[in-house]
């Protein structure tokens, strides 16, 4: 390099640390800062070589064709530069051994002092790979002593399978080249030790190859530590996948809660208001009204506490199956006399007729009568609330095995699919309920009563086509 150009340019690079590439142009009249042998060198590629304490020098390489060299070049020649910098750092390391060795006078007691005090293994291999020296720190690391392992191979170390290429990468002849890698050791009862393992050529004598210089560093406490974080960060995710199904959880139940709130206002609000409605009227002219009448209105207000009073028994009822303590009094039934019941109650009203269709034979199960009675007039109440005047409903019980089916169906106005799917979701509790469910207090009931018989509900509905409510359970019987 000429002097001035070139000392500058030594300093620019040793000021960086990522180095740089240079490019001159061809022709140029100016002297080029770079020639070699055959002239001018047009492209240059150089880096810094640092050590642990201080900028050890310049590496480069040059070329006389102009963008020869590219970042992957400059990368290859970063990771050589550092390769340097560590021989350069473990020379002048020897070189301190030495001078005080010398000052000492005890260079052989020393040295092994030090070595013997390094936090990693060390062993010196000869040239045929056979362990040669090994400090203490080998010992407590693989337990082995000197004794045992003396003229043997490394080999003896390393996992079947693994030692040829491990050899082959360790032994290196490279003067000025070390090689790092990560690998697994046998110690001396039998245990794989995840270690690291340095390897440098031992000071070559005569320009002949001596051995190999390995440090050897345990890994197992690192491995154990980032086992643990691993640990620690998937048991972190899994609580905070917790917490947010927790929280999900209990917005829904929030919203379940009112919703409840809001139906069983509905359902107390309507025959409230319509009770203080008929007691005004009947307040206002009882005495100038004829007494047929006034019973007949009285009568009227007794249906409706009779009404307000089995819909507190049912909100009740309710409670106690959202908690789960829906008792049941199951007994061997026949199904279809059950469902007779039910449809010759629901017959009287004579809003609308009711077809049957039963099996021939028996439908015997264990079941709580009463309550599956409760559930048949409910869904025939609802199927003739919702469906014109004298309109037929349907009624059908079928057995399918050990499985009691039954199929109530009205020709009424039916419900648009986002209606039904709102029902379903307040039914079952999925899904975030409306503040004011389509689904009475009735049917929330009746779908706990089949789920307390371990059955389960469906609905169908179509706009103007009507709806089929349908549910199952299972035919247990007396052990």
């Amino acid at each position: 390099a000429s002097s001035k150009g070139g000392t500058e340019l030594a300093a620019k690079i040793m000021a960086g640390s990522k180095g740089m590439i240079i490019d001159e142009k061809a022709g140029s009249r100016r002297r080029s800062v770079f020639s070699g042998k055959r002239g001018p060198l047009l492209s240059v590629a150089a880096v810094p070589i640092t050590s642990r304490e201080r900028k050890a020098g310049v590496l480069m390489v040059g070329h006389k064709r102009q963008g020869y060299f590219d970042k992957d070049d400059l990368s290859v020649l970063l990771s050589l530069a550092s390769q340097v910098g560590v021989v350069f750092e473990l020379t002048g390391l020897l070189e301190d051994f030495r001078a005080k060795l010398e000052e000492l006078g005890h260079e052989r007691d020393f040295s092994r002092a030090v070595v013997d005090s390094m936090p990693s293994a060390l062993t010196l291999l000869d040239t045929k790979g056979r362990f040669s020296f090994l400090n203490r720190r080998f010992t407590e690391i693989l337990g082995y002593e000197l004794t045992e392992v003396e003229d043997q191979p490394f080999t003896i170390l390393l996992p079947e399978g693994a030692r040829k290429k491990t050899m082959a990468d360790i032994m290196t002849r490279n003067r000025s080249g070390s090689v790092w890698m990560e690998a697994k050791l046998v110690d001396k009862v039998g245990d794989e030790i995840p270690v690291q393992i340095t390897s440098i050529p031992r000071p070559y004598e005569g320009g002949e190859f001596r051995g190999i210089i390995l440090t050897i560093t345990d890994l197992s406490r690192q491995r154990e530590t980032e086992e643990e974080v691993l640990r620690i960060e998937e048991e972190a995710e899994a609580l905070s996948r917790e917490l947010a199904g927790a929280r999900d959880s209990l917005q829904r139940m929030d919203a379940r809660k009112q919703a409840y709130l809001s139906m069983v206002h509905h359902e107390v609000s309507a025959p409230l208001k319509l009770m203080k409605k008929g007691l005004r009227e009947l307040d206002k002219g009882i005495h100038d009204m004829p007494s047929e009448e006034a019973r007949a209105r009285l009568e009227w207000l007794r249906r409706e506490v009779d009404r307000l009073e089995k819909l507190s028994s049912d909100i009740q009822d309710v409670s106690s199956a959202e908690k789960g303590s829906l008792r049941l009094r199951r007994r061997e039934v026949d199904m279809r006399d059950l469902t007779s019941r039910a449809v010759d109650e629901m017959v009287l009203t004579g809003r609308n007729p009711i077809s049957t269709t039963f099996p021939n034979n028996p439908v015997i199960g264990l079941a709580d009568a009463a309550r599956l009675e409760q559930v048949l007039v409910c869904m025939l109440d609802n199927a003739m609330k919702f469906s014109p005047v004298g309109s037929e409903v349907k009624v059908r019980l079928s057995r399918k095995k050990e499985i009691a089916h039954w199929e109530i169906e009205d020709r009424g106005t039916g419900m648009e699919s986002e209606q039904l799917q709102s029902i379903l979701e307040f039914l079952t509790g999925e899904g975030q309920p409306e503040k004011e469910p389509k689904a009475g207090l009735g049917l929330f009931l009746c779908h706990h009563i089949i789920q307390a018989h371990k059955g389960d509900m469906r609905l169908d509905s179509k706009p103007g086509r009507g709806t089929r409510v349908s549910f199952s359970i299972p035919l247990e019987r007396k052990r």
